[in-house]
Parts: structure tokens; C-alpha cells; sequence
């Protein structure tokens, strides 16, 4: 049953692996949906352009950009979960001076987090937005609702992404995958006990009852008694 239990905390650590990639490839898209239309104001361009981005959505999701503190006050963080993450990745960017530091730092920490519902249906996915030098010429100047940091310098904290998806099918399937794992274990344990008592029954159980006759019989006087051993 130790051997189920590994198996299936496994198969559990690989579906926290699963939506924590898939939360990472959806920041990708929610940060290129994010600027699809910033560089147009032509309505027919910014249709088609959301139509492009709909039909390469490979999934549904919802996403938003809580922002460090800006002139047009957008994008606040809602609870003290998402205050803290601003302000642990916020110190963070101070000690970050190039594109190569946050690649490098991204890759040797934990530069995310999640939540989920009370449900655990929905999955919350955060990942921090650091300034690359491609974006502080842009991101210095009011460029779209005002958001700019006339100060902004490589490494800075821009945002922290926050992507939110429904894991209902993964969690259905991982209950389905928990309940065989279970079912597997009762059945092995039973066939374990059924394998266990054939062989006290007639290996060891019967071979000394017949030995216990012969040394019976062999009291009473039956000398020419013999035990079969097997």
C-alpha cells in the first residue's frame, strides 16, 4: 500500500507541476493580449487583432495586472495575499540591474505563487513583471490610461500578473485517479490475506497436523507410521 501512496502523491506533485506551467504560458498570452492594441487606434485592426488573439487562445482564462502605485491608480492589489507578493517582488527588482539578472534570478528562484477558491476550482497563478531594458522606453511615457513611470529603470517591478482558470477537469480527473489507486490498494490488500492464509493453511498448518498424527499414532503403538513430508 507505501507503494500506491509514493505513486499517487506523485501523480499529485505532477498535476501542481501541470498548473503552474500552464499558469506561466498563460501570463505569456495575457501579457501579449495586454499590448495587442496599443499601438492602434484604427477600430477594424483592433477587432481583427482580438479576433487573432481569440483563436489562438487554447484555453479560457481571465487575467489582470495589478500594478505598483501609479498616477491613475489602476490596477490595485484587492487583498493582503496579493499586497504581499507586490512588495516581496518590489524589493526584489531594486537588487535586479539587467535582462540577464532576471532570466537568471527567475531561473534559480520561485518567482511565483498561486491560490485557489474555496472550492479549489479556480486556480489564482501570480508571476512577477520585471522591467526589461525593450520596456522602459515605452513604459516611461503615458503611452495608454495614463500608466507610465517617468523613473522606470531595468529591473523594476512593472506589475504582477495574475491569470485565474478553471481546474474543475483536472481536479475530476485526479479524484477518478485517487479512487483507482484506493480501490487497487483494498483489492491488493484482500488478495494479499486470501495468498496469506492458503499458504499458513496448507504449507505450514498442514504439514504439522500431520505430523502431530504420526507422532500420535506412533504413541499408541503404531510404529510403522510414517509421515509424508512434502
Amino acid at each position: 500500500t507505501s507503494s500506491f501512496w509514493w505513486y499517487g502523491s506523485q501523480t499529485d506533485k505532477l498535476v501542481y507541476e501541470r498548473n503552474r506551467f500552464a499558469g506561466e504560458q498563460l501570463v505569456t498570452q495575457a501579457i501579449f493580449e495586454a499590448h495587442l492594441n496599443v499601438f492602434t487606434t484604427n477600430p477594424d485592426f483592433q477587432r481583427e487583432n482580438q479576433e487573432l488573439a481569440d483563436m489562438f487562445r487554447d484555453r479560457e482564462f481571465d487575467w489582470e495586472f495589478l500594478l505598483p502605485k501609479n498616477e491613475a491608480g489602476i490596477g490595485k492589489p484587492k487583498d493582503e495575499n496579493e499586497w504581499e507578493l507586490m512588495k516581496k517582488w518590489k524589493a526584489i527588482g531594486k537588487e535586479l540591474k539587467s535582462d540577464e539578472e532576471i532570466e537568471d534570478r527567475k531561473a534559480s528562484s520561485k518567482l511565483w505563487s498561486y491560490t485557489q477558491d474555496e472550492e479549489k476550482v479556480i486556480y489564482h497563478y501570480f508571476q512577477p513583471i520585471f522591467a526589461k531594458r525593450f520596456c522602459v522606453g515605452c513604459h516611461r511615457v503615458p503611452i495608454k490610461q495614463g500608466i507610465f513611470w517617468s523613473d522606470l529603470e531595468v529591473g523594476d517591478l512593472m506589475a504582477v500578473a495574475r491569470v485565474e482558470f478553471n481546474v474543475k477537469e483536472t481536479l475530476e480527473a485526479q479524484s477518478r485517479n485517487r479512487s483507482l489507486f484506493l480501490a487497487a490498494a483494498i483489492v491488493t490488500v484482500f488478495l494479499s490475506m486470501i495468498a496469506l492464509y492458503v499458504i499458513v493453511r496448507y504449507v505450514i498448518v498442514k504439514p504439522l497436523r500431520h505430523l502431530r498424527d504420526v507422532s500420535d499414532a506412533v504413541r499408541r503403538g503404531d510404529v510403522e507410521k510414517r509421515a509424508t513430508i512434502h
